[in-house]
């Protein structure tokens, strides 16, 4: 037996101590700490060691818990409920008058607690460990929050604001969740968290600490998924769809193989022309029929799978290009592992700025040129077809099925996969930072509401003009890849007509390139790479 079972208890019920304002003082928190079971056993154990423990820790944890309560004005906690609605008020009556049924805590051999109770150990409480190694993130506990009976996740931003500076500057932004009844409001919570932020005020003033704690409201989320909109049935409509026609087109493939090789001694031999009853088969019912069964079995797995996984190349087919394809891809993948965990949210960045100064990961850093290979191969790919086309045309030069060709190869796929992640991602994965970044609402929702025809139009790297504000940014690439077949023509016809004037042309077009990077890099200051 140890005392470790005491100390997680002196923790556990310090944090519901500094968020609550129940009185913990030495002897409260004493004697709430004698219900959990093994305590006298452990307390006994301690003393006689001559430890001290217990008691230094009762002591500690009482002196935080009066700095907590002192902190807060007699306005914050006489005024705030007059302030709040009828319903919310009602929502954490509840949490601190029903009881959870048994024990929710694996490790803890803790008693039954107010829901109440739940809802504050589920708080996120900056700082946590690890803050000067870079971890502003207080996302609390999620998971426990939303199985807390009438309660809400809420997250937000949470900003130090140094006000004894001219302007007042941010000295630190945390990432905040908070566990609130599920009866509170938006303006409820907004109420709750100026209120706080007042009072903090207030209590820092009075001690000469010119710090301000400015807390605002990002998302709330009362279930760990949220309702179908119109836009997530109809993609769910499309998806079941598809899948029908993939099973469908599957069975119909199969059923005319095992047709077809079946038995041949029959009887009765029967012509094209020649029916049961005595008719003729007409040719056009015959060609009606093989198209219907084509447009089936086009989604026959047993027709799309051996075609992806085909190995077997054509004779004209430039087969080094694959290898740059596998080679750019995986590039692609190792940076924005590293760009997205940066960029969702790390606990210690401190040592992530450590890997960014070894020689290796310029690779990383310089993921850039994965997406220039990726260019390199479509502007070569359009050169070769395009020429030997041309060769084949006796130099005509196809300009409306040029394009035409393009857009309907691409865009089909392109909508579909939008649609996807603009209305389903947040039903695909469950997590404290997903509904603010796809959920309804979010900002990148938005910006698919207002700008999913960009897109469509291959604009999206123009407008919206503000980056990050476009309908899956990811997809510039598409947009500028695009715009790079528009204007190949006018290389690449020249090229076939005539080589020296078309190796000026593609000169002209490389030095304005360099012309125009050089001018938007300077004009905007833009930096080598991302950290220099």
């Amino acid at each position: 037996m140890s005392y470790a079972y005491v100390t997680r208890g002196l923790v556990l019920v310090s944090v519901l101590c500094l968020w609550s304002s129940t009185p913990c003082g030495g002897q409260d928190l004493e004697k709430l700490l004698r219900q959990f079971p093994s305590y006298d056993i452990v307390s006994s154990k301690v003393k006689n060691e001559g430890a001290g423990r217990e008691r230094d820790a009762i002591r500690a944890f009482d002196a935080l818990s009066r700095h907590w309560r002192e902190g807060l004005p007699a306005r914050l906690k006489e005024n705030l409920f007059e302030r709040l609605s009828n319903s919310c008020v009602a929502g954490w009556q509840y949490l601190f008058n029903h009881t959870a049924p048994g024990s929710k805590s694996p490790v803890l051999p803790i008693p039954p607690l107010p829901l109440g109770y739940y809802a504050l150990d589920a708080f996120g409480k900056p700082p946590g460990a690890g803050y000067l190694q870079g971890n502003t993130y207080a996302y609390g506990s999620y998971d426990e929050c939303l199985a807390t009976d009438h309660t809400q996740y809420c997250n937000g931003p949470l900003d130090v604001v140094n006000i004894a500076t001219t302007p007042p500057s941010v000295l630190a932004q945390f990432k905040l969740g908070m566990c609130l009844p599920q009866e509170c409001s938006k303006k409820d919570i907004e109420i709750l968290i100026n209120d706080t932020n007042v009072a903090l005020f207030q209590y820092l003033s009075d001690r000469q600490i010119f710090f301000y704690m400015n807390m605002s409201l990002t998302y709330c989320q009362a279930e760990r998924k949220p309702p179908l909109n119109d836009g997530a049935k109809v993609m769910i409509a499309i998806s079941s769809l598809f899948a029908l026609m993939v099973a469908l087109g599957t069975f119909t493939d199969w059923l005319v193989k095992v047709t077809a090789t079946g038995p041949q001694n029959v009887d009765v031999q029967v012509s094209e022309k020649t029916l049961l009853l005595g008719g003729t088969v007409k040719k056009e019912e015959k060609r009606f029929e093989s198209i219907f069964i084509d447009l089936i079995t086009a989604f026959s797995l047993f027709k799309t799978v051996p075609t992806i996984l085909a190995t077997k190349q054509p004779p004209s087919a430039i087969t080094s290009i694959n290898g740059i394809r596998v080679i750019s891809m995986f590039w692609v993948i190792l940076s924005h592992t590293y760009v997205w965990s940066l960029l969702t949210g790390i606990k210690n960045t401190a040592v992530f700025l450590k890997l960014v100064e070894r020689w290796t990961f310029q690779v990383i850093i310089n993921g850039f040129f994965s997406v220039d290979s990726f260019f390199f191969l479509s502007g070569l790919l359009v050169a070769y077809l395009t020429l030997r086309d041309m060769s084949r045309r006796s130099g005509r030069f196809p300009a409306l099925m040029y394009y035409i060709h393009r857009y309907l190869r691409i865009t089909p796929t392109y909508a579909f996969l939008l649609f996807f992640q603009w209305f389903l991602t947040v039903h695909l994965a469950d997590g404290p930072v997903l509904p603010n970044q796809w959920g309804p609402g979010s900002p990148p929702y938005e910006y698919c509401s207002q700008y999913w025809w960009t897109n469509f139009l291959y604009i999206n790297n123009f407008h919206p003009w503000k980056l990050n504000e476009e309908c899956m940014g990811w997809t510039w690439y598409l947009a500028l890849d695009m715009q790079f077949y528009i204007v190949a023509p006018l290389m690449v016809v020249m090229l076939y007509y005539s080589l020296p004037l078309g190796l000026v042309n593609v000169g002209v077009f490389l030095f304005g390139s360099f012309i125009a990077t050089g001018t938007i890099a300077g004009y905007y200051k833009f930096d080598a790479n991302t950290f220099y």
